[in-house]
């Protein structure tokens, strides 16, 4: 008797709603995650882009060691140099530091490396091989892609070169 009782329920349930319920549901919540994702996105640039304002703002052009075309060639040396894609720069996983390094001790003035940060703007960088490529700053890069020792001794140098400016 519980047997035909449970049919009967069944019976009535109309399952294409359910399932049209339950699907709109579903897309509602794909909706609002893509839309999240876009605003941190949207609010992180933002970020970044104000920041390379305020730098841009901040660079006496007298000072520059360099012509413009010098920092956006050094720009794509070092977004080479910091992506940590599997198997990049001749290893498994990792930046090339000694690339990093070089570059950082071509700068001579403290108006050289905001110009540097300038032209490299924000790169889309991969944090590991694991994880999608991700925008970021030169000071971002370097502190993310590089370990504390390794970032240390980026600034070490620029304080060896009489800067006064910390990545």
């Amino acid at each position: 008797m519980n047997a035909l009782i449970g049919m009967k329920v069944l019976e009535k349930i109309d399952f294409n709603k359910i399932i049209a319920a339950i699907g709109g549901l579903l897309l509602v919540i794909v909706i609002v995650v893509v839309i999240k994702k876009y605003q941190k996105k949207y609010k992180s640039e933002s970020q970044q882009n104000a920041y390379l304002d305020s730098v841009s703002n901040d660079i006496m052009t007298s000072n520059l060691s360099y012509g413009n075309s010098w920092y956006d060639a050094k720009a794509v040396t070092l977004a080479n140099a910091l992506d940590a894609s599997f198997g990049n720069n001749g290893g498994w996983l990792g930046c090339d530091q000694k690339t990093v390094y070089e570059v950082m001790k071509e700068m001579k003035t403290r108006d050289d490396v905001i110009q540097l940060e300038k032209s490299f703007g924000t790169r889309e960088l991969n944090a590991s091989w694991l994880k999608k490529k991700k925008p970021m700053l030169l000071r971002e890069a370097i502190q993310n892609l590089m370990t504390t020792s390794e970032h240390k001794k980026v600034n070490n140098i620029l304080k060896e070169n009489g800067i006064d400016y910390s990545l």
